[in-house]
C-alpha cells in the first residue's frame, strides 16, 4: 500500500520545515508542495517566480533529472501536454458570510470537491504524478506540503484504492503565523502586510481544518511541540505514519538529494542540518492593540 503525508495547515505554520524533516528519512519523499506544479512547469506563477522556476535541487524545473522524467511520463499516461498538468483546484473568494458561517463554507467546499469535474480532475492528475515519484524515488511513502484544505478535501474523495492518506494538521501560535505573514509579504514588496487580517485569516482557516478533519483519522502537530519537544513529537508521528521501514524520525541531513517544490528557500537546504530553534521577535511586536484583538479573536474562534 502506497501512503500520502498529507500536512494541512495556514501558510508561515512551518509546513516546508516538517516536510523536509520527514522527506530526508531514506524511506519517504518529500514533492514539496504539489498544488504548485503547474506554475513551475508553465513559469508563470508567483511561486515558480519565486523560486526562478528551479526545484530544491536547484536547477530549473523542466530541466531537473528527476522531475523531467516524471512530467513526460505523466503527460503521456493522461495523453496531454505537459503544461496541461494541474493538481490544483479553485474556489470562489471567502465573503464575509464564509467567515461566519463556517458549516455552510465547508458544505459548499465539499460540495466542489465530490462533483465537479475540476475536483476530479486535479486529483487525477495528482496520483498519476505520486505512482510515478513512487517509481522513481523507490519510497513508497510520499510527502505533500500543499496545504491547502480543497485539495485534501478533492483527495479524500477521488483517492485510489492502491493509496492511504494519512492527514497531518500543523498548528502554529496565530499571532506568530500572522506577524511572519507581514514580514514575508513586506519583503516580497507584495499586498496582504495587515497584522488584523492575517489573523483573522489564520484562525478562520484552522477552524475550518478543524471541523472537517473532526471525524476523520488525522495527526495535529503543534509547530511550537516539534521545535521544543522533537524526540517526543517525531516518535508520535512514525506510530501515526505507520509503515515497518520507518521507526524513528530524525534531524539528521538527508543523504540523498532533494528534489521537491516550493516552500521556504531557507529550510533545511544543502546538509545543514535542520534548525529548530523557534523565531520568537515576532512576540516584542504584539502591541496592547494587538494583544486585544488576538484575545478577543481566539475567544470567538474558541466557540
Amino acid at each position: 500500500m502506497k501512503k500520502l503525508i498529507y500536512i494541512v495547515s495556514s501558510p508561515r505554520a512551518g509546513s516546508t520545515l516538517l516536510s523536509n524533516i520527514l522527506g530526508g528519512h531514506s524511506a519517504m519523499f518529500n514533492v514539496g508542495e504539489l498544488t504548485s506544479i503547474n506554475g513551475f512547469i508553465n513559469s508563470n506563477s508567483r511561486q515558480s517566480g519565486l523560486f526562478e522556476c528551479k526545484c530544491a535541487c536547484g536547477t530549473y524545473f523542466l530541466e531537473c533529472e528527476f522531475w523531467s522524467k516524471i512530467i513526460d511520463s505523466v503527460a503521456e499516461k493522461l495523453e496531454i501536454s505537459p503544461s496541461k498538468i494541474n493538481t490544483k483546484v479553485h474556489t470562489r473568494n471567502k465573503n464575509f458570510q464564509s467567515h461566519i458561517f463556517l458549516r455552510s463554507y465547508l458544505s459548499e467546499l465539499n460540495l466542489i470537491a465530490t462533483n465537479t469535474e475540476e475536483a476530479k480532475k486535479a486529483s487525477i492528475h495528482a496520483f498519476t504524478i505520486l505512482d510515478e515519484v513512487v517509481r522513481e524515488s523507490a519510497c513508497s511513502v510520499l510527502v505533500d506540503s500543499s496545504k491547502s484544505l480543497l485539495n485534501l478535501m478533492c483527495y479524500y474523495q477521488h483517492k485510489p484504492d492502491d493509496w492511504e492518506l494519512k492527514i497531518i494538521h500543523l498548528q502554529r501560535n496565530g499571532d506568530a503565523v500572522a506577524l511572519s505573514k507581514c514580514k514575508a509579504r513586506i519583503k516580497q514588496k507584495m499586498p496582504g502586510t495587515d497584522y488584523y487580517k492575517n489573523l483573522a485569516g489564520c484562525l478562520h482557516y484552522n477552524s475550518m481544518i478543524s471541523k472537517y478533519l473532526k471525524n476523520k483519522i488525522h495527526k495535529i502537530v503543534s509547530l511550537e511541540a516539534l521545535c521544543e519537544n522533537f524526540p517526543t513529537v517525531s516518535s508520535e508521528l512514525a506510530e501515526f505514519i505507520s509503515s515497518p521501514a520507518i521507526k524513528n524520525i530524525s534531524l539528521e541531513p538527508a543523504t540523498k538529494s532533494r528534489c521537491d517544490i516550493g516552500g521556504s528557500k531557507s529550510v533545511g537546504h544543502g546538509d545543514k542540518i535542520y534548525n529548530l530553534n523557534l523565531d520568537k521577535s515576532w512576540c516584542s511586536q504584539m502591541t496592547i492593540s494587538k494583544k486585544l484583538y488576538s484575545k478577543l479573536l481566539h475567544a470567538f474562534w474558541a466557540n
